[in-house]
């Protein structure tokens, strides 16, 4: 997959996020499981990279390619996502789940547990999948 347009991001083009759904930690089985090494936040993010993220809760949901997708649990019951390639190539959100969130070339969505992967997307891991 070529990220290009995470790039954007970093210079001003505002990501677009669809948000619906209600979203509560049981619905995400990674939370049940204890934080790795693997789970730590890259290094080089800006602080409001993680605005609004339960940083205590991080999860490595995935990878695609070069993209780390991390799920953390929000503030209001939210779930947050962040998608990292490197630091100046990253786009994160908050919201209820199903999650959607897009900038350039990615289009991912962050899920629970079980949820079937929508027609033209493909599954990167139990909650994340990308458009295809």
């Amino acid at each position: 997959m070529r990220l290009r347009g995470i790039v954007a991001l970093a210079v001003g083009v505002t990501p677009v996020f669809l948000m619906t759904g209600c979203v509560q930690g049981e619905q995400f089985a990674l939370f049940d499981q204890e934080s790795s090494s693997s789970d730590r936040l890259p290094s080089g993010l800006p602080g409001y990279a993680t605005a609004g993220f339960n940083t205590d809760t991080v999860r490595l949901a995935g990878n695609d390619d070069d993209v780390q997708f991390f799920i953390a649990q929000g503030v209001d019951d939210q779930i947050c996502a962040l998608a990292f390639v490197d630091a100046s190539q990253w786009v994160s959100s908050c919201g209820s789940a199903p999650l959607n969130f897009s900038t350039g070339d990615l289009a991912a969505r962050v899920s629970v547990d079980d949820a079937e992967t929508p027609a033209g997307w493909r599954a990167v891991s139990e909650n994340v999948s990308v458009r295809q």
